[in-house]
């Protein structure tokens, strides 16, 4: 068989198959269309006994067209829905599983407030020679200036001295020795009781006490006179003068003793209720000795002007360790 024969049969053969695909649909019309979905995957009808073109269905449906971009603007975009605020996050508790504790904030240290300035208080009004009138004056020839100033001058009112030369505390317990009242001799808690007074300022103990008998000893008699004058006199209220320094030390006497004994003295009248008085603080020079403005005979004893700058310092409620005017 020739080519062209070949090839004629071929057509033929095509042309009979596309025949009876045509007459197929024709007798068998799509119930309906398929949908658009359904038309993307080919649709392949086959007869037995017949060979069938595959028939491709194309899917029309247009896409969908993307949106476009709005134009750019110079002007700032501005939305119409409110912006929704972030709401800080709750610190999360310490202790809770699983999730460290967070560090404590430390907050910044406050600034120091400025101290209020505190008023000075208000300095009390020096003594008057009336405040004097129901005291007591107990002491040895170092205040028997003290006396003679008094009886030339009111500056004490109308005070009680019982003062007597080389007098000591020794003697105010021992009874070796007593003091004076009213020309008769008693022991100091009589004299003061008859003398009836509410007050008694002591100055007694360093220049005979403290090289007789040391510190300790002096204290104890201390102690020993303070409790025989209550017993007597117990409303009485007790002053203690601290005593004034010597000119120059001595063998048996040293301004340094009578320093330690005049610190005794105010330890002791905290501790006993009793009120110190500092004295011998005012009658030193810078040596710590007692000046020679202030002796007038070269060891211990006062000049008579010196007497009157000892009136001034029991006048100054601020030389008493406690004040003057409580009862």
């Amino acid at each position: 068989m020739s080519v062209k024969t070949r090839l004629l049969v071929l057509l033929l053969a095509l042309i009979v198959i596309a025949g009876g695909v045509f007459l197929s649909s024709f007798l068998h019309p799509a119930e309906d269309p398929p949908k658009a979905a359904e038309m993307k995957a080919p649709i392949i009808t086959q007869k037995p006994e017949e060979v069938l073109l595959p028939t491709f269905v194309v899917d029309e449906t247009p896409a969908p067209a993307e949106p476009e971009e709005p134009a750019a603007s110079d002007e700032p975009f501005i939305s119409d829905e409110p912006e929704e605020s972030e709401e800080p996050a709750e610190p999360a508790e310490p202790g809770e599983a699983g999730e460290p504790a967070e560090p404590a904030e430390s907050e910044a240290p406050a600034e120091p407030e400025e101290p209020e300035e505190t008023p000075e208080p208000t300095p009390e009004p020096d003594l008057t020679a009336s405040y004097f009138n129901d005291a007591a004056f107990i002491g040895d020839s170092i205040s028997g200036i003290l006396e003679y100033y008094r009886l030339n001058n009111q500056g004490l009112g109308k005070s009680t001295f019982l003062v007597r030369e080389g007098y000591t505390v020794a003697a105010s317990v021992d009874y070796s020795m007593m003091v004076v009242y009213h020309g008769r001799e008693m022991t100091p808690q009589d004299a003061l009781a008859a003398a009836e007074v509410t007050k008694v300022y002591i100055m007694l103990g360093a220049i005979s006490d403290l090289s007789a008998y040391g510190l300790d000893k002096t204290m104890d008699n201390w102690a020993k006179l303070v409790a025989n004058i209550r017993e007597k006199c117990p409303d009485i209220r007790i002053f203690i003068q601290s005593c004034t320094p010597i000119a120059a030390d001595t063998q048996r006497l040293t301004n340094k003793m009578i320093d330690d004994y005049n610190a005794r003295l105010k330890t002791f009248a905290e501790e006993n209720d009793c009120t110190y008085v500092a004295i011998g603080e005012n009658f030193k020079d810078a040596s710590g000795a007692l000046p020679y403005e202030h002796c007038r005979d070269g060891f211990a004893h006062l000049r008579i002007d010196s007497a009157k700058l000892w009136v001034e310092l029991l006048k100054d409620p601020s030389n008493y360790s406690v004040s003057p005017y409580e009862s």
